[in-house]
């Protein structure tokens, strides 16, 4: 019991000793005021006239505090953004959208420029636009696209998307229907 009741007594008078020195810490003056200002903005956003913002850290030590002669501190940081991830990810849909219909535009038509156009967005990295742009080199149906097409599933580590491009040129490879009729007629003329 007696250690037990030693045991108490130290830790009471431990407690007090930081009691005593906690009050004293508290006792003595801090910094009178730190005026604060933020003040920044970012790019495109006009800057809004800013007012400074006193902190007091003391009110109780703050007449016995002499003012310092040193300057304000003065802290400027730009506003947080605020991200409204819903209409980041709608303007992102509307962009996609965009690209598969101008590939669309593209497929019709028939020039180097557009089978150009159609051939760089198989490296595009939205996978909707890549699957897109294999779908419009089908239709553009030029064989100039094969090598591309060769060469894009040969370093393609996704086994889809490498199916896809090497079905795409496989397709391209293929005889037209004029072609077809141009060696029945020859076959037709041999005989």
């Amino acid at each position: 019991m007696r250690l037990n009741t030693t045991i108490g007594l130290i830790l009471t008078g431990l407690a007090g000793l930081f009691g005593i020195l906690f009050l004293k810490h508290l006792s003595t003056p801090v910094s009178q005021t730190l005026p604060l200002s933020l003040s920044a903005s970012p790019s495109g956003v006009p800057q809004q006239e800013t007012k400074p913002l006193t902190v007091k850290l003391r009110d109780a030590h703050q007449a016995a505090v002499a003012p310092q002669a040193s300057p304000p501190l003065i802290v400027t940081a730009a506003p947080p953004a605020i991200v409204d991830a819903a209409a980041l990810a709608e303007e992102q849909r509307a962009s996609i959208q965009a690209r598969i219909a101008h590939l669309n535009e593209l497929e019709a038509k028939d020039d180097s420029a557009s089978l150009q156009a159609i051939l760089s967005e198989l490296t595009n990295p939205e996978i909707e636009i890549r699957a897109a742009a294999i779908e419009s080199t089908i239709q553009f149906q030029s064989r100039d696209a094969i090598p591309v097409l060769a060469d894009l599933a040969a370093h393609t580590s996704n086994p889809q998307e490498k199916q896809a491009l090497l079905d795409a040129a496989e397709f391209l490879k293929l005889p037209t229907m004029t072609e077809i009729r141009v060696q029945k007629s020859k076959a037709g003329n041999l005989q």
